[in-house]
């Protein structure tokens, strides 16, 4: 079996601001990568940075993200040169 071409990764982001008046605020972000394979190995380290603040009018805020992380191919999408 030749090995998978692409690494597919989803990453869901729920963002949960707790502000000085009492209120909460929800946000849920999603993110979607496919990154090409060589030899079934990555070619460089996936990395993600972040900077949370707590912003305006913010007393707490809280963050979790779920990642779900594959290996596939993508017939007829995503085709890169030689």
């Amino acid at each position: 079996m030749p090995p998978n071409k692409y690494l597919i990764q989803r990453i869901k982001k729920m963002d949960s601001r707790f502000l000085d008046n009492g209120k909460k605020e929800v946000t849920m972000t999603y993110l979607v990568e496919a990154m090409k394979t060589r030899d079934g190995q990555l070619k460089k380290p996936d990395q993600h940075y972040g900077h949370f603040s707590l912003r305006d009018g913010c007393v707490r805020r809280v963050i979790s993200k779920e990642f779900e992380i594959g290996f596939g191919s993508i017939p007829d999408r995503a085709e890169l040169g030689p």
